[in-house]
């Protein structure tokens, strides 16, 4: 398992494909492992269990993608340029309705609430993954990173050492 005595190197993993990755999610949900990655050009790329064959889709719009989150096996979100948003799986991907056009950089959950983050400190959020609300932030950063914690509550990050936490 990762950061036990036994995991001391990374290992090389080919996805068959040249693009530029920028944003990964992998999550053990109910005993299904999955993992997303997206990149340059609309690129998906996933696979279902750690010694299983990445599979590759192209988004129907090219762009890059910036951000992925998976609440499920069947339920992944992508983020991208252009306020571009995917909800999907596989081979299975919807644009949904684009309620910015600043290029979102990052997507992730807390409580059921999904959060993403984009270009000049915007801050979007969703319950359902759909309609997508704005929310008010100091910072006209880029915010590059979001993580959240139930617990602790959501945390982004950005250009210029930008860090608010929410």
């Amino acid at each position: 398992s990762f950061g036990s005595p036994e995991s001391v190197e990374w290992l090389a993993d080919s996805a068959e494909q040249s693009n530029s990755l920028y944003a990964i999610h992998g999550a053990d949900i109910g005993g299904d492992f999955v993992v997303y990655a997206g990149g340059e050009n609309g690129m998906v790329i996933w696979k279902n269990g750690i010694s299983e064959p990445w599979n590759t889709f192209t988004l129907p719009e090219t762009f890059t993608v910036r951000g992925v989150y998976a609440r499920s096996v069947d339920s992944v979100w992508v983020v991208g340029d252009g306020g571009r948003v995917y909800v999907g799986s596989g081979e299975s991907w919807d644009a949904v309705t684009t309620f910015t056009s600043e290029n979102l950089n990052a997507i992730s959950e807390v409580d059921g609430t999904l959060v993403a983050v984009g270009a000049g400190g915007s801050v979007f959020e969703s319950t359902d993954g759909l309609d997508w609300t704005a929310r008010g932030v100091s910072s006209g950063a880029d915010l590059l990173a979001v993580g959240a914690a139930s617990s602790l509550g959501t945390f982004a990050a950005g250009a210029d050492g930008t860090l608010l936490f929410d």
